[in-house]
């Protein structure tokens, strides 16, 4: 039993798939080095921050690998505050008193060789907390490593990009995914584009309800019974991106099937409504709405907006 804990504790061997990027990366923690700022882009919940961290532990052991068992190994293991400075949006936004406490921590004198600060979502950097970073990410102090995350690479700032060493990272294999989340039916597999956030979820009662009240207001637009339960969801800022995936995935698929192609469905589980809905004109159009949509998510607009919005194109297509 207790060796088995001790294995796990190397964190790298929990990170699926990516294989030849960690190679490279690992090359590089082998010797003790990293890059002083680095951007890791690719698709939502494919294991960029699991990987983040699992190379603060390889940098940090003593070993050339991380062997798991030493101090500073199980200390990463248990996300140790002294190696490590985590940043998320509040809201949808990551405010200047959050960087200003990202610096303060790599400004305290420490025993420890490499310190992270890890930024996630660093496209919803306000330009202001951005600029009060740029120094430290220019000339961090010794052993200071920034680590920024995103899926959305296009809406990093350029003064955030221009400074990074950019790593882009692929979604992960229909293979990789299954092994990581076992037991995915062959649409769910299809269905969650190789991001394993995706697939833990649609498996999950609770966001099935998510998918079937997408699923009913694209039918259904003028109901208000159906546009209310969906306005409930699209007000939870988790929900608005899984959201979004259930349109963009059943409108192409209607398309697909429009078109005579029924080969590589998303929604084949629920596929007489998505010939119902293949009778719609306006289906490449609907399409573009719906990515300017998620574009305007990322943006901040105002959310119930959108919603009504999209309910009345709808309504007129």
């Amino acid at each position: 039993g207790a060796l088995q804990g001790e294995k796990m504790a190397r964190l790298i061997e929990q990170v699926f798939g990516h294989e030849a990027l960690k190679e490279s990366l690992l090359k590089m923690t082998a010797n003790k080095k990293f890059f002083n700022a680095v951007l890791f882009a690719g698709p939502e919940g494919i294991g960029k921050k699991k990987l983040a961290l699992a190379l603060l532990q390889e940098i940090n052991c003593e070993q050339p690998q991380a062997c798991g068992v030493c101090t500073n190994c199980q200390k990463i293991a248990g996300s140790a505050d002294v190696f490590l400075h985590k940043i998320e949006p509040q809201g949808d936004k990551i405010k200047i008193e959050q960087v200003r406490e990202a610096i303060q921590f790599l400004t305290l004198k420490t025993w420890v060789a490499h310190r992270f600060v890890i930024i996630d979502g660093v496209e919803k950097i306000t330009a202001q907390a951005a600029n009060a970073l740029l120094k430290s990410v220019e000339e961090p102090p010794e052993g200071a490593h920034f680590i920024f995350i995103t899926a959305n690479l296009s809406q990093v700032l350029p003064t955030i990009r221009s400074r990074c060493q950019i790593v882009q990272f692929a979604a992960l294999t229909r293979e990789e995914l299954t092994r990581i989340v076992p037991g995915l039916e062959t649409w769910q597999a299809q269905w969650s584009f190789g991001r394993v956030s995706l697939a833990e979820k649609i498996r999950q009662e609770e966001w099935q309800e998510v998918r079937k009240a997408a699923i009913n207001f694209l039918h259904s637009p003028q109901n208000s019974k159906v546009v209310e339960v969906l306005a409930r969801q699209f007000s939870d800022h988790d929900k608005i991106d899984f959201v979004i995936h259930c349109w963009m995935t059943y409108v192409r698929d209607a398309w697909m099937v429009q078109s005579g192609d029924r080969a590589a469905l998303y929604n084949a589980d629920i596929l007489p409504f998505v010939e119902k809905f293949a009778q719609h004109g306006g289906l490449p159009e609907l399409y573009d709405i719906l990515m300017q949509i998620r574009s305007d998510v990322l943006g901040n607009v105002d959310k119930n907006l959108l919603l009504d919005n999209f309910a009345l194109g709808l309504g007129a297509s």
